[in-house]
């Protein structure tokens, strides 16, 4: 039995990535460096802060790694949420999950501090039942200790959890937990031609085609 739902948040639950590229470059320019396009960051994302980050910089230049990414984590807290919205569907997706009784939880790679913030600002009348961004204590995905956490807070199975995600990271990370049910997002940060060789038992295009398949999963 379907008992949780697991989201990704950046190209999952919110279009992010116009905030990030933003702080991103401030920061960049900051210190001399150039910014980047937006179709650069759709592939720097999925893996983390820290990654984005050496992405954005190059591997010639990380001897400044540490203050980039500082004034980042900086500019991106006081404008986490500018630009970023909820994909359109997204909320009635999650009223849905709630009235049919299932945890609905996020892990992320994002910091906790600005995954926490965001979330807050962009569902404001929903309440996650467990938040689980990127800290000293967890490792970012492919790792499991996050979503591990989420199992042992509510006493869940592997087999229990859906996992809706947007990159490859994602799949890598659903399947390696033996998900219940592994729905790959479309409408994210990856094109259809970069997510088919992956194979994710769904794919969709909008919240509402993830919606359509959960109800008919939850009926069996």
């Amino acid at each position: 039995m379907l008992k949780a739902v697991i989201f990704d948040l950046d190209g999952t639950l919110c279009d992010t990535m116009e905030d990030i590229a933003n702080a991103v470059n401030f920061s960049l320019v900051k210190h001399g460096y150039k910014p980047h396009s937006l179709k650069d960051f759709r592939l720097f994302l999925g893996s983390g802060s820290k990654y984005l980050i050496k992405k954005a910089l190059g591997e010639e230049n990380l001897k400044d790694f540490d203050i980039v990414f500082d004034d980042y984590v900086k500019r991106y807290a006081e404008y986490v949420s500018v630009c970023t919205k909820a994909y359109d569907g997204m909320n009635e997706l999650l009223s849905y999950l709630r009235k049919s009784g299932l945890y609905v939880c996020v892990l992320t790679n994002k910091p906790q501090m600005l995954a926490d913030k965001m979330l807050a600002n962009v569902f404001p009348e929903f309440k996650f039942d467990l938040v689980i961004g990127q800290s000293d204590k967890i490792l970012p995905k492919p790792d499991l200790t996050g979503f591990n956490c989420i199992l042992n807070k509510f006493d869940l199975k592997n087999d229990e959890i859906i996992y809706i995600g947007d990159s490859d990271v994602d799949m890598i990370t659903s399947k390696k937990a033996n998900v219940g049910l592994q729905i790959c997002c479309t409408y994210g940060f990856r094109t259809v031609e970069e997510l088919k060789p992956l194979a994710p038992k769904y794919m969709v295009s909008c919240p509402l085609e993830a919606q359509k398949i959960i109800e008919k999963a939850l009926k069996k």
